[in-house]
């Protein structure tokens, strides 16, 4: 199997981000559903590095054509895509900017945004919010918007996937594995 994509196949490069990108999303899931908080914060912007890299990835990479789909079709993958792509490249910066703690990675600490110098001023001056309220609000996205969104689009993944793999039976679930 070859390690980049072909026009036809993901290459193996492509198929290990998406398992590692499925991996990371239920330990940050498993990890804020059991209070580690830190940690879910820490693998938050570890996350966000790494799909940052699977970004560039795509861009720089061949996107296989690997089912024929007609243009609706096609049109709403894509959309999906883009949009999952823009949640989990968001996620962790809105995540990032509900807290106010700092985020220990055990060999470097990452501030708070809100421990700045220059942040009161900006939201007082430049936003008209004060830092709860926009804490607040960055909270409420990142938690009831955010995370409600990519489970739906996750959802929308799946069924596809198994609505073509057994009522079109098209193989198209072999192209990731």
């Amino acid at each position: 199997m070859k390690i980049l994509d072909s026009a036809t196949h993901y290459g193996k490069a492509t198929k290990i981000l998406h398992w590692i990108r499925l991996l990371f999303l239920v330990w940050l899931l498993i990890l804020v559903k059991t209070s580690y908080i830190n940690l879910h914060k820490a693998f938050g912007i570890i996350f966000f590095v790494f799909v940052v890299g699977t970004i560039v990835w795509r861009i720089i990479n061949v996107n296989p054509k690997t089912v024929k789909t007609n243009v609706v079709e096609r049109n709403i993958q894509v959309l999906i895509y883009f949009l999952m792509y823009f949640l989990l490249f968001f996620m962790p910066i809105v995540g990032y900017l509900s807290s106010f703690k700092a985020i220990n990675f055990g060999f470097f600490i990452l501030p708070s945004i809100y421990e700045l110098q220059w942040v009161d001023p900006f939201f007082n001056n430049v936003l008209f919010i004060d830092k709860y309220t926009f804490r607040y609000l960055m909270q409420l996205i990142h938690t009831d918007i955010m995370v409600i969104s990519l489970y739906l689009l996750v959802g929308i993944h799946v069924l596809a996937v198994v609505f073509n793999h057994f009522v079109r039976k098209n193989g198209n679930i072999k192209h990731m594995m």
